[in-house]
């Protein structure tokens, strides 16, 4: 009875702790190419956390723009490598800076959470210290002084110049002075001029996927760039139509996105493959196949085709009334 009692605990201990087992196992890395550099170069350094496409990802804001005393001059934004399941957050800053000592770059905190959860949880990356050290000069040779400003005589060939260019502005001016005056004595129209339309995202889309693929990227090699414009021109799609930062979102979180949106399970699972292939070609080398290549242009107008009409409500048909006898015609007198 005690066995199957302490049993009965153990089954109950881990119901409660396995949700967290995945989340446990972060960990997030601050990496940077060099520790000791000079003055004025710039240091690149990345931000990793593995993490399970299951959990939402918090990340570090950075809103003073510096990391340890060092300035942020470039950030890549927020990206994912991998495929789904094991799947990498990662960004590229730039740092830099200005005097010259030992700067003790911080761990960054990575906030995270399940569906499930409340509150939210953290993890702290490394700290890194760098070394940032000043011009070497040689001792061994004089100071010489500063010289002074060379006076060279003023040539004809500049007194055309100023010449030309104070006539060129005075002739600007009266102008400008005429044109005025003649627009003051010109009748004004009140007629209003409307705005032109804006494009709608589906004819935005459809045209830029158009010039993607008479691009030929891939054709010449060039998988990077090629699934690259395929991704931006899906997250702009997306962010004009259905309204949510597709071009700032990860991929998981798009995919949630959608599926928030009534979109169906075939056209969510179309955008989660076109996503995953674009990181991979981006991240991972990843060199599809033609038909792969081709069936991505396929899915990508595809998904815009269908997808044209979300949010529009269908037009009305006109109600019959079935107790109503439709109108006869009159036969005419003989």
């Amino acid at each position: 009875m005690r066995r199957l009692f302490l049993v009965f605990l153990s089954i109950l201990w881990l119901a409660g702790w396995a949700p967290h087992l995945s989340a446990q196992s972060l960990s997030a890395t601050l990496r940077a190419d060099t520790t000791t550099l000079r003055i004025g170069e710039p240091l690149p350094v990345s931000l990793s956390v593995p993490f399970d496409p299951a959990l939402e990802m918090v990340w570090p804001t950075l809103t003073e723009g510096k990391i340890g005393g060092m300035d942020i001059i470039d950030r890549s934004g927020l990206d994912t490598i991998g495929k789904a399941g094991r799947q990498v957050l990662i960004e590229h800053f730039t740092l830099m800076a200005f005097d010259s000592g030992r700067y003790e770059l911080p761990g960054l905190e990575i906030g995270y959470r399940r569906a499930t959860d409340t509150s939210l949880r953290q993890i702290r990356s490394n700290g890194l210290a760098i070394d940032i050290f000043t011009v070497a000069v040689d001792t061994t040779q004089d100071i010489r002084p500063i010289k002074g400003v060379a006076q060279t005589p003023i040539t004809l060939a500049e007194v055309l110049r100023i010449a030309l260019l104070v006539l060129a502005i005075l002739a600007a001016i009266g102008g400008l002075v005429w044109w005025l005056r003649r627009r003051a004595r010109r009748p004004k129209s009140e007629v209003a001029v409307p705005a032109p339309p804006p494009v709608p995202p589906y004819d935005i889309a459809m045209r830029e996927l158009a010039r993607l693929e008479a691009e030929r990227l891939w054709q010449n090699g060039d998988m990077k760039g090629y699934y690259s414009g395929l991704s931006e021109i899906l997250r702009r799609y997306m962010e004009g139509l259905f309204g949510f930062p597709a071009m700032e979102s990860v991929t998981h979180t798009i995919i949630r996105e959608l599926s928030q949106r009534g979109l169906s399970a075939r056209q969510v699972e179309a955008m989660r493959y076109l996503l995953e292939q674009a990181d991979l070609a981006k991240f991972a080398k990843f060199r599809p196949e033609s038909d792969e290549n081709l069936a991505a242009m396929d899915k990508a107008r595809d998904f815009v085709k269908d997808t044209k009409t979300w949010g529009k409500a269908p037009a009305a048909e006109a109600s019959v009334d079935p107790t109503q006898t439709p109108p006869q015609a009159e036969t005419p007198a003989p």
